[in-house]
């Protein structure tokens, strides 16, 4: 178990971290989360003995952090900082075999090397185990000093800010595995920036500010707090996704006096994903929202689902006809504009550019999305001749970063 008990830290005669209790038990993996200058960087240094507090205490198992010999403390708990920058060009190899020093003094046994082919397998890096540290790049090295801490097998892992420097793919795999090695029983501690890798991979939570511990406990519980948008200096929309059920935050691009002066009612067309952005700004704005139609396995659908706009869908690759049309129809008739967003079409969803046509001539005001894709069009011509038709009757096309402006001089 980690404990820190009512630890204060400080910079000279700054105050980094003040009067701060937070207790891991082995099998839990607790995201420490804040914006910068909040204090995380510097609890991990007390709880790895790099920093002593000048007040309070931290026990690693049992023990009081102080009083544990450098060789102890690394037998115990294993820390991947933010950067390093080592003194001499080891090579990747040799930097992960630094993991195995408090184990066997630098002398690698059977064992000792059994760990360390571990460690560059677990993280893809048998390709670059000859290449030099220092000749890496930022998101590389962070995987070799995983890679480190791993092969050091303590029963803590301190990790700041781990895949800061990670493509996406390398983010999630990375964090897949120290979230799998809590759930065997390590002790996982993790600086992170990204809020909802915690709501993937986090048991709990920890939010800091000006050095002081401001809400701690389930990642949903933290994350659903309205602290996170005091800390944070934003506000934050909440949102359930469908598939996992967790709980993701995003924060609002447009604040409260950014919202529609006056609110519209917006049916959109959408398909291929083309929609959802419009359907994310549209809701944060306070427009009214409709969409339809969208296929189920579609990510307009999801997006719609995901902000409880109010939507017909089909089920995916069917063809649109008949009573789906028709309730798409009644459902965008209060709406004040309609908007065709910049969908790709096939034979399928054809009838949606019918659907435009009918409400237009219905005297519906009709946006139709500048088409910026090269390949949109799949049905031999078709539905270029629908889009043609349809801003002859009227329709107007609009730039995608013009919609917000164009909304709020309607009516």
């Amino acid at each position: 178990m980690i404990e820190a008990s009512n630890i204060t830290c400080a910079y000279g005669s700054r105050i980094a971290v003040h009067d701060l209790s937070l207790r891991v038990s082995p099998g839990e993996m607790v995201a420490v989360i804040g914006p910068n200058g909040s204090g995380k960087t510097t609890l991990l240094r007390a709880l790895s003995r790099t920093l002593r507090p000048i007040s309070g205490t931290v026990r690693l198992f049992g023990d009081d952090l102080s009083d544990l010999s450098p060789m102890e403390s690394a037998q115990r708990v294993a820390v991947v900082p933010q950067f390093e920058e080592p003194a001499f060009a080891y090579t990747v190899r040799e930097t992960i075999e630094m993991g195995r020093h408090p184990w066997c003094g630098g002398i690698l046994g059977p064992e000792d090397a059994a760990q360390v082919e571990r460690a560059l397998g677990e993280f893809g890096l048998r390709a670059l185990e000859n290449r030099a540290f220092t000749q890496l790049s930022g998101g590389e090295r962070q995987r070799v000093l995983l890679a480190r801490a791993l092969c050091q097998q303590t029963p803590a892992m301190l990790l700041d800010e781990p895949t800061a420097h990670m493509d996406v793919g390398y983010q999630t795999a990375a964090l897949r595995k120290v979230a799998s090695l809590a759930r065997e029983g390590k002790c996982v501690v993790v600086a992170l920036h990204d809020l909802n890798l915690a709501t993937v991979f986090a048991t709990r939570c920890a939010l800091l500010f000006g050095g002081r511990l401001v809400a701690e406990g389930p990642v949903e519980d933290v994350l659903a707090s309205g602290n996170l948008d005091e800390v944070y200096g934003t506000r934050f929309t909440r949102i359930r996704e469908p598939m996992s059920g967790r709980l993701f935050v995003l924060p609002e691009v447009f604040q409260l006096e950014q919202r529609a002066d006056r609110p519209r009612r917006v049916h959109v067309i959408g398909g291929g994903g083309s929609a959802a952005p419009l359907l994310s700004e549209l809701w944060q704005l306070g427009h009214q929202v409709t969409l339809g139609v969208a296929y189920e396995g579609d990510s307009d659908f999801t997006a719609a689902q995901t902000f409880g706009i109010a939507a017909v869908c089909a089920p995916s690759f069917a063809a649109l006809e008949g009573e789906t049309m028709e309730r798409a129809y009644r459902l965008a008739q209060d709406a004040d504009v309609v908007i065709v967003s910049e969908s790709p079409y096939g034979a399928a969803n054809l009838p949606n550019l019918d659907l435009a046509q009918r409400l237009r001539e219905d005297g519906k005001a009709v946006y139709v999305v500048s088409r910026c894709r090269e390949q949109w069009d799949f049905t031999d011509g078709a539905a270029t001749q629908k889009i043609s038709a349809l801003l002859a009757s009227g329709a107007t096309e609009i730039p995608f970063g013009e919609i917000t402006l164009a909304l709020a001089s309607e009516g």
